[in-house]
Order: C-alpha cells, then sequence, then structure tokens
C-alpha cells in the first residue's frame, strides 16, 4: 500500500522535473525565432514601402526654355509599360522620357498614377504638343494620345508647364 506522504512527495518532485525539463526551454526557443522572423519581415515591408518611390533606371538631363530636368530613360516595352505608375512624389526638376526606336501615333493612360503629370510629346527635338494627365481618381481611367507621330514622350510634374512656360514648338535638349 502507498502511504500518501509518499505520494504527495512524488508529485511535487513530478512537477519540479516537468518544469525544468528542456522541452520547455525549447519552447520558449521557438517563441523567440518566430517573434524575431515577424520583425524581420516587418522591417523588410516597411524599407519597401519607404524606398518604393526609388526609381532604378539610367538617367540622363535634357533642358528644354532653360531648365534642366533629371530624366529616368525608358526606353525598352517594360519600361515603358511600367512608367511613373505608383510613383507617389516628382521632384519638380524630374520626370521621365521615354524614347521610342520610331515615330509613332502613342497614347498613354493614367493606370496607378498617384501624381498630375505633364505630357509633353516630341518629334525630334521639338514639342509638338501638350497634354495633362491627372492621378488616377477611383476607377476612372483617362487616355490621352499624341497629335501627330512622336519619337520621344516627356512626363514633368504638372505644375512645370505653367511655371517654365513650356509649349508647342519649344525645343528640347538632351544632355548626356
Amino acid at each position: 500500500m502507498v502511504d500518501t506522504q509518499d505520494l504527495k512527495s512524488c508529485e511535487v518532485k513530478t512537477s519540479c522535473e516537468f518544469e525544468s525539463r528542456p522541452g520547455y526551454q525549447f519552447m520558449d526557443l521557438k517563441k523567440i525565432v518566430v517573434w524575431l522572423i515577424a520583425f524581420v519581415l516587418i522591417v523588410q515591408i516597411g524599407y519597401y514601402f519607404l524606398f518604393k518611390n526609388e526609381i532604378d533606371l539610367e538617367k540622363t538631363n535634357i533642358i528644354i526654355n532653360q531648365q534642366s530636368y533629371t530624366m529616368w530613360v525608358a526606353d525598352s516595352d517594360e519600361e515603358r509599360s511600367q512608367g511613373l505608375q505608383n510613383v507617389k512624389k516628382l521632384k519638380d526638376d524630374q520626370g521621365m522620357i521615354f524614347k521610342f526606336d520610331e515615330s509613332n501615333n502613342i497614347s498613354f493612360w493614367n493606370k496607378n498614377t498617384l501624381i498630375d503629370l505633364a505630357i509633353l510629346w516630341v518629334d525630334g527635338s521639338t514639342v509638338v504638343g501638350i497634354d495633362h494627365l491627372p492621378q488616377q481618381s477611383s476607377n476612372e481611367i483617362v487616355s490621352v494620345s499624341s497629335p501627330q507621330k512622336v519619337s520621344q514622350v516627356i512626363e514633368l510634374n504638372n505644375n512645370q508647364i505653367e511655371i517654365n512656360k513650356i509649349k508647342v514648338g519649344d525645343k528640347i535638349a538632351i544632355i548626356k
């Protein structure tokens, strides 16, 4: 027969052994690793959204009406189709130049465009047309087309047309 005193000491001993088993330490280590992975993922996602506005393309400089602009160059189909989509902010002296191998009638739309843009239709080095492309609001997509065949299209902040008095007939100088 078992003495109740022996049973109590056994229960206490078993309980103490259970808490000091390596499994509990392992569970704590698993929690730390999970939290560490979650932290790293949150930092990476935050970094992506913080620097998402950066465009990783070749740059060139252009001059319009004695005003210099730094332009990202979009000269492949993939780069041209991406354009300035999802760009949240554009400095007044920044923009994008879309270069085409041959002059064509070109259309642009404002899908995923988060800023108001001025579109300069350029043939050779002459501005042949100017349009405004508003940022996309809800599901409304706006499309603009070149007034004639063009070899280049320039996107600038919409305010640059008025500030620098850009008009049809102005010359564009590309500086490497």
